[in-house]
This record gives structure tokens, sequence and C-alpha cells, in this order.
């Protein structure tokens, strides 16, 4: 796959969640133990709160709908994935509006802080420590949701410093983006390769011949896969496109209901995925393997930012 696709069409969206923390380390003199206390590592926890179990689900479930528009690669490190140029609007829109749902979350947790901390101060006993527990504002800065869109690039200042080293520099650009061609074409096929494996597996029967039992976003998954395809394919796998415009023909007018009503149609179906799966194995086959550690660049530049509670 072409690697200036890459840099045309796609750059990096890094998004990070931050929380206040709930669990401390404690020395393990305050534990009664006959065990040698260099082979033992001893935590507690804080506080427990359901409105901030609230804030850590909603991260989850935002966590999901990025990686649904996104395409990692092994080498990027963790909640770094590249992102279709033609998505970065929606997405920014997205990641705003979800920043602003995600304040009102923690705003509620606030309010139950100062309870919390004092059921954890009966809970915890003569392990409770008021130094653990900073004032409401610093609690409430702790949570923040940030993200960024960033480019592969070479700082051109290192061409007027130093050729050698930007020459250098360079090289290792290139490598890296064709490394991240290469991760993104097998990341989006074995990530369609899921898809239809799920499906093959729901659609069949269970070995005495009954139908098995599915929810409905078994249909809505792979319906939200097609919508964001085109963008997510920025590499132009031709060969992927082909099996999924079959997989978009297959699931064409059909509903979750309607595989549970009938027979016929859920038989069908699964042939027909039966069948694409059988193509997506042997592409799976000739999948890109080359990587590259994109710490060992440091030519990544940030184009746009964005940050909120």
């Amino acid at each position: 796959m072409s690697s200036n696709n890459v840099l045309e069409n796609a750059v990096l969206l890094s998004v990070g969640f931050h929380l206040f923390g709930t669990r401390k380390t404690i020395g393990s003199d305050e534990v009664e133990t006959d065990a040698d206390r260099k082979m033992i590592h001893v935590c507690k926890d804080l506080l427990e709160s359901d409105r901030l179990n609230d804030v850590r689900k909603f991260d989850g479930k935002l966590r999901k709908r990025v990686k649904a528009l996104t395409t990692g690669a092994s080498f990027l490190r963790d909640g770094v994935n590249l992102l279709a140029l033609s998505l970065v609007e929606s997405t920014n829109a997205m990641l705003t509006e979800a920043a602003i749902e995600r304040g009102a979350l923690v705003d509620v947790f606030m309010e139950q802080y100062p309870l919390a901390r004092d059921a954890a101060r009966d809970r915890l006993g003569s392990l409770f420590n008021p130094a653990d527990y900073p004032n409401a504002e610093r609690v409430r800065g702790a949570f923040w949701l940030d993200w960024n869109f960033l480019e592969f690039h070479t700082p051109g200042k290192l061409r007027g410093v130093s050729p050698d080293v930007w020459a250098a520099q360079n090289a290792k650009l290139e490598l890296a983006v064709e490394s991240a061609a290469d991760a993104a074409v097998a990341m989006l096929r074995a990530e369609t390769a899921g898809l239809v494996d799920a499906l093959v597996d729901r659609l069949a029967p269970t070995d005495g011949g009954k139908p098995k039992i599915f929810r409905d976003s078994l249909i809505g998954n792979v319906k939200g896969f097609l919508e964001v395809f085109k963008d997510r394919n920025f590499c132009g796998d031709g060969d992927l496109e082909t099996i999924v415009k079959k997989i978009g023909k297959l699931v064409d007018g059909v509903n979750p209901g309607h595989l549970r009503d009938s027979d016929t149609l859920r038989a069908k179906v699964g042939a027909g995925f039966e069948s694409i799966k059988g193509e997506l194995d042997k592409l799976l086959v000739d999948r890109p393997r080359r990587r590259i550690n994109l710490a060992d660049i440091g030519a990544v530049k940030d184009k746009a930012t964005g940050a909120a509670a």
C-alpha cells in the first residue's frame, strides 16, 4: 500500500483520559504477615463511588467510539491512532460534545465526593490518611479529557542546522509512514474479519440444530462499520473494499428481527458470510508485517489540540 496515502489522507489522533486516582500504595509494614516484606506490595482504595464509576464507564464507551472511527497500529503508543482527514471535523465535534457530557458526570461525582471520603474514613480505619484526599478544587482539576490531531513531520529547521541530521530523520519518517500504511491495512482487515467471524458464529445453529440467540448489535455493529469504512480505508485497500461491498449487499435491508423470525433468511445470510469469511482468511495470510517504533522518529508535530474536562 502506498505510504503517500497516509501522508495525504490521514493524521494521528491522540486521545487522553484523566481522572482522580483512587488507589494508593501503602507500606508493607502496615499489614500483618509472616512473609518477607520485600516480596509483597500492598494498595488501598481511597474511596468507592458509583458516580465515579459512571465517569469510568463513559470513558470506556468513548474509547470504543474513537476506535470505531480510527485505525490502530501496533507501533503507536496507547491512545494514538490513525484518523482519516475526512473524519477530523466530525470527530472533533464528537469529542467536544463528549467532553461536555463527561464534565457533567464529573460534577455529579464532586457533589458526592465529601460523602465518599467520609465513608472511606469509616471503612479504612487506621489506614485512613486525610492527606490522601485533596480539596475539591484539586480533585476536580484531576479530571480532564484531551485530544490532539498530529501529523508525520520532519521539522524543516533541522535542515538549516544540520542537513545530515535532517536527512537521517527524514529517512526514519519515511519508514514510519510506510509502516503506518502497512499497519492500517492489517488492522482494518483484521477488524473486518472479526465482525464476519462473529456473524458466522452467531448465525450458525447450535450442535442441536437450534438457532443461537444474538443481540441487535450484531447487525448494528456491521452497519456502523460500513458507514465509515470508505473514510477509514484511506490506504486504498482495493481487495478489502471488494469484500466489504459484498458485506454491504448481504446486510442491505436486513434487520435482527428478520433474522430471528426467518430460518431461511438466517441460513442464507449465514452462508453468505461463511463465503466471505473464506475470502478474508486468504486476505489475512498476506497481511503486512513491517514494524517500527514511532518513538525512534521524534518527528510528530501538533497541528490542532482540544482539551476539556
